[in-house]
């Protein structure tokens, strides 16, 4: 099977959609297919990988570049158009409605198209600015699921989104986002980490890029949690991490021997001090949900995680056992919750076994494979 994935972002460029574009990629080369990605052009080296033709194209999907997109198309030969869609991706900030107009010119080729996310954001009382993105990124997102030969979504919200704002009534399926940090085997690495990091003390780790409301929201958990049980270190995980350890430490200077940061990694030495950690808190603006990619990777590497709920939350994460779950806001019971598991290796461990599992049965690579071969399009 011949894939095309057209995408805004492909490593070396930074980002979560590029980060699983490449895995996917990857993954559908050693099931056999062949795959060619098309992606902007960029100035830094490209990262080849054995089965995966590269293309870029110069404009990125502005006028000229869907030209050059069409014209590599038609050179390369036929096979399955899967599109990874984030409006903001394609450029035109945000509003590149002519890529929606190629697209639906394509609709006779039942592209598959992956929605990582539907669209911006248009809520009663945000700026008009904020709100006219939000109406043209609806449209986008109808014309797209028009297009579609069938609808793929990172998380079962925005099934919701695409039937309450959208309006769309294509069906759609969830594609479970494996994780984009693979398992790295290595113990004698992690324990140099944990005793550069936390000595014989528990690491508690958190692994993100630190937007602003994650940064508020540790500001309040961690000075607690920290003071409640000596025996407690930090280890901030992620390429902000660093500036984040500042403003921890320049609110909280005592706390500075007690709190590391990872900076920049390589995905090897991410995913060594991943799982270096004990225990790891993972707050999220809209609750722990399959699209939160950070999340995915602690599952991956079993570790126990304290998280919250919100709208996007899934009802498997409670139901799993996977992680411990608390309202969201509710950073009191965030930081017992942290206290409680900070003191009880036995259901550190029971978390940490029930959130492999969860990986295995939900979100492995290969069930994301199975489902995009299986190829059965959606009825229009």
């Amino acid at each position: 099977m011949n894939w095309h994935i057209v995408t805004g972002e492909y490593p070396p460029q930074p980002g979560g959609v590029s980060d699983y574009t490449r895995v996917v990629a990857n993954g559908l080369v050693a099931s056999g297919d062949k795959v060619h990605v098309w992606a902007p052009a960029m100035a830094a080296r490209e990262l080849p990988d054995e089965g995966v033709s590269v293309h870029r194209l110069l404009g990125g999907f502005g006028i000229a570049g869907l030209r050059r997109l069409d014209a590599g198309l038609r050179a390369v030969g036929s096979g399955r158009l899967l599109i990874q869609y984030v409006p903001q991706a394609f450029g035109w900030k945000g509003m590149n409605l002519p890529f929606c107009w190629w697209l639906y010119g394509r609709r006779r080729q039942a592209p598959v198209v992956m929605f990582h996310e539907v669209m911006y954001p248009l809520e009663r009382g945000y700026p008009l600015r904020h709100n006219l993105l939000g109406a043209i990124s609806c449209l986008m997102a109808a014309i797209i699921a028009r297009a579609a030969g069938r609808i793929l979504v990172s998380a079962p919200i925005w099934q919701e989104i695409l039937r309450t704002r959208v309006r769309s009534r294509r069906s759609s399926e969830w594609l479970p986002l494996p994780t984009t940090v693979p398992v790295l085997s290595d113990a004698a690495g992690v324990s140099k980490l944990r005793r550069r990091y936390g000595g014989e003390e528990i690491l508690l780790g958190h692994f993100s890029s630190y937007p602003v409301t994650t940064r508020r929201r540790l500001r309040e958990v961690i000075p607690r949690v920290l003071s409640l049980n000596a025996k407690l270190a930090l280890l901030l995980i992620g390429s902000e991490s660093e500036a984040f350890r500042a403003e921890l430490i320049a609110a909280a200077p005592a706390l500075a021997s007690r709190v590391g940061a990872s900076g920049h990694l390589t995905l090897d030495d991410l995913s060594r001090h991943i799982s270096a950690c004990d225990l790891m808190v993972q707050p999220y603006p809209d609750g722990a949900c399959a699209r939160r990619t950070t999340l995915i990777a602690a599952i991956a590497h079993g570790r126990a995680i304290v998280t919250d709920t919100g709208r996007a939350t899934e009802p498997f994460w409670r139901e799993s056992g996977a992680v411990a779950i608390v309202a969201q806001g509710g950073e009191h019971e965030i930081s017992a919750q942290i206290a409680e598991l900070s003191a009880d290796a036995t259901a550190r461990s029971r978390y940490a076994n029930a959130a492999a599992l969860l990986y295995r049965e939900r979100f492995e690579l290969r069930h994301t494979l199975a489902i995009l071969r299986r190829g059965q399009c959606a009825s229009r």
